[in-house]
């Protein structure tokens, strides 16, 4: 398990990569920060993005993992999306937290069915928990409603697999969700975070 301190949401933190075959997330999120890259490098026509440079940046145990493609339904080590991430950042250019938040509400953007914004944002993220194990095969999360409109989202059990780069683009996720929603205005800020000696990730959401 790799440890070194890296920059991502605009602060210095320490960044876990976990255990290969253990800590993994989905593919489908992948390929929605891969997306992303295409758009921003060719928006006329994403489907013609040069990504060679991009690749070359990917240490070559990543590359190897993805040189068939990235499949939806498949799990990926959590090191490869902290690496993948980063070197979308180095290609994009520009803010680094802004690039985060980014891929983050492309992500919210284009994962998340329509069909499942019915009900009151608290009924949205509070189901979205119940399928975390769907996304990350580790940790767990909860939801709390702070108020009408306000609510906490709490990743716990992540003490040997977190990064600054995935808090975030978690920021943006659910600035992107949100804004599914309709709060474009809605303001979200990690208030705990393991990368900084916290005992959870914790992401406080407010709307008007």
């Amino acid at each position: 398990m790799s440890e070194k301190i890296i920059t991502g949401h605009g602060r210095e933190g320490i960044e876990k990569l976990g255990t290969p075959g253990l800590e993994q997330i989905k593919g489908k999120m992948l390929i929605a920060h891969r997306d992303w890259l295409k758009h921003r490098l060719s928006p006329n026509d994403p489907a013609k993005a040069d990504l060679s440079y991009f690749w070359s940046l990917l240490p070559k145990e990543t590359r190897e993992v993805f040189g068939n493609g990235i499949l939806a339904g498949s799990f990926y080590d959590f090191r490869h999306m902290i690496r993948f991430d980063d070197a979308i950042v180095r290609v994009a250019g520009g803010d680094r937290a802004a690039i985060l938040r980014g891929l983050g509400e492309y992500s919210a953007e284009h994962n998340i069915p329509k069909n499942a914004i019915i009900g009151s944002v608290h009924q949205f993220f509070d189901f979205s928990t119940k399928l975390h194990r769907q996304f990350q095969s580790y940790g767990s999360s909860e939801y709390r409603q702070m108020s009408e409109r306000a609510g906490t989202m709490v990743y716990s059990g992540v003490e040997s697999c977190h990064s600054p780069i995935f808090c975030a683009s978690s920021v943006g996720f659910f600035r992107g969700a949100l804004r599914l929603f309709g709060h474009a205005d809605a303001n979200v800020r990690e208030i705990s975070c393991t990368c900084l000696g916290g005992e959870t990730c914790s992401f406080l959401m407010e709307w008007s």
